[in-house]
């Protein structure tokens, strides 16, 4: 079975405030398609990019998986304050 891409890690520094940060690490893959870099994080769903360079392709990652963690971090606020007013959250599927 031919391999997916190559598969690096890289380390995001999230900015919780002005006062608080910290790093993470994600695993990303990348591969080389007939337009450039193909790029993703497996473990955020979603969560991929490109570029002309792999160098450009990792770059725009990075802006990738902070505005994909923003995203969760005001979902999660939100629904925090939801629960705080006494409304529920119900599952669905479809």
């Amino acid at each position: 079975m031919k391999a997916a891409g190559r598969v690096r890690e890289m380390s995001i520094v999230q900015e919780q405030s002005s006062v608080e940060s910290f790093r993470m690490k994600y695993r990303v893959v990348i591969k080389k398609s007939h337009e450039g870099y193909a790029i993703w994080v497996p473990g955020l769903p979603g969560c991929a990019s490109q570029g002309a360079t792999e160098g450009e392709a990792l770059e725009n990652i990075q802006t990738a998986i902070a505005e994909y963690l923003s995203v969760v971090d005001k979902v999660a606020r939100r629904y925090k304050g939801s629960r705080n007013r006494g409304h529920s959250c119900h599952q669905v599927s479809c």
